[in-house]
């Protein structure tokens, strides 16, 4: 369908087909017992005229040393772009388009994945890095094609010594090293306690607290959206330097871009999105922001020096701190839309939060800001292949524009659960 159709990545109405995929995957996995029975992508990432990223859930049979026949589940990648593939992938040629696919956790651009998901090898990896010694036990949490991966380890007989790996690209280890280290002496982080450069690895503890989003979805008492402001204001006015600058997620370029594509019949509701958006610069507070703030960067508890931690913080660097209030907000109203139980509540903290905020941030831009970075959480559906993407991505379009325009925000049909 042309919602799907990219003319400078030929081969990406059949990399999202479940049934050509299928092909395509056999011919991967030649050489390895099984034959694959289904293919599901469960990830797109979709650079319009220049790479198409997928993550695919590959349902092989085959037959046990008992003679029974199973199912397994593999996980594969696929790379279809403008630029060279990786050369440690599996290169096909699929018509006159290249296509690189590779079975996780044998990465190309993450090195460092092999390593950490077999016990053997990441023990002899922690023991080189000073973590204590004892059996592991790895747990996939997170994996992004091509771009990260995160991995929880329980290593047996101390369970305070449960650590968090995370794998990226070699070359960001040094800077989310340096940014972790400069974040932890003003915001309570997760403890770093040691970094591969050439493995692309860190590995953290976990942080202690209730995540924030669990809290939003269930009846427990949710911490003081003040102390979640002070935590960004005491960040905000932290001399961080680092070297670079996160994207500010108010920015919808890229993804305005992928949604003209799947939905062209909205292209101008998104463009008075992006001028409303862009009308805003200028007039947020700068400072040292997270980058990437929503619900799930956040912990909670008595057990946190100033009763919030923060999470992953891998874009942190200079910017406006309304852009971090802008994807708070962002996250809160579709994570509403998205537990309608939990709507009014969810939507309440929200409202608190804004207030809480408004000595540091005008709402007004805030809300065109949040309706940017809700564009990007549009395209998102597409990304994670919801069963109606089609339909969410509508959806959220709604909200962008509510935001923009400063309409009332309806989270329950018919209620209308509202900011204002």
């Amino acid at each position: 369908m042309t919602s799907t159709m990219d003319p400078r990545l030929p081969a990406m109405p059949d990399l999202l087909d479940p049934v050509r995929a299928l092909d395509l995957l056999r011919a991967a996995r030649h050489d390895l017992p099984g034959l694959v029975t289904t293919v599901r992508a469960s990830e797109v990432q979709h650079v319009p005229g220049r790479r198409l990223v997928l993550r695919y859930a590959v349902d092989v049979a085959t037959t046990g040393s008992d003679g029974h026949e199973r199912t397994v589940v593999e996980t594969w990648g696929a790379l279809h772009g403008t630029s060279s593939p990786p050369t440690a992938a599996r290169v096909l040629q699929h018509g006159s388009a290249t296509v690189a696919l590779w079975r996780y956790p044998h990465d190309p651009f993450l090195p460092g994945l092999p390593v950490a998901t077999d016990p053997a090898l990441l023990r002899a990896l922690l023991d080189r890095l000073g973590v204590p010694e004892g059996a592991l036990s790895i747990v996939p949490r997170a994996y992004r094609a091509g771009r990260r991966a995160v991995l929880q380890v329980g290593i047996a007989g101390d369970a305070a010594a449960e650590v968090f790996v995370k794998v990226v690209r070699p070359r960001h280890v040094r800077r989310m090293a340096a940014v972790h280290l400069a974040a932890a002496d003003h915001v309570t982080v997760p403890r770093l306690r040691a970094s591969a450069d050439d493995h692309g690895l860190l590995v953290m503890d976990r942080l202690p607290g209730t995540n924030l989003r669990e809290t939003l979805l269930s009846s427990g008492p949710l911490p003081d959206a003040g102390r979640v402001v002070a935590v960004q204001e005491r960040l905000s006015l932290a001399p961080v330097d680092v070297g670079g600058v996160p994207r500010r997620p108010a920015d919808p370029q890229t993804h305005a871009d992928l949604l003209r594509t799947l939905r062209p019949e909205r292209a101008p509701e998104i463009a008075r999105i992006i001028a409303a958006s862009a009308a805003t610069a200028g007039h947020g507070r700068p400072g040292t922001v997270h980058g990437d703030l929503h619900d799930a960067q956040l912990h909670h508890g008595d057990d946190l020096p100033s009763g919030i931690g923060l999470l992953d913080l891998d874009g942190l660097g200079r910017g406006e701190v309304a852009d971090d209030c802008a994807m708070m907000l962002a996250h809160l109203l579709t994570l509403a839309r998205w537990a309608p139980a939990a709507a009014t509540r969810i939507t309440g903290f929200a409202r608190t939060y804004l207030d809480a905020a408004a000595h540091l941030v005008d709402e007004e831009v805030v809300r065109r800001r949040a309706a940017a970075t809700v564009i990007g959480m549009a395209a998102a559906s597409f990304a994670a292949q919801e069963g109606d993407w089609t339909t969410e991505v509508d959806a959220r379009l709604d909200l962008a524009v509510a935001l923009a325009e400063d309409r009332p925000i309806a989270v329950l049909d018919p209620d209308e659960q509202s900011l204002t």
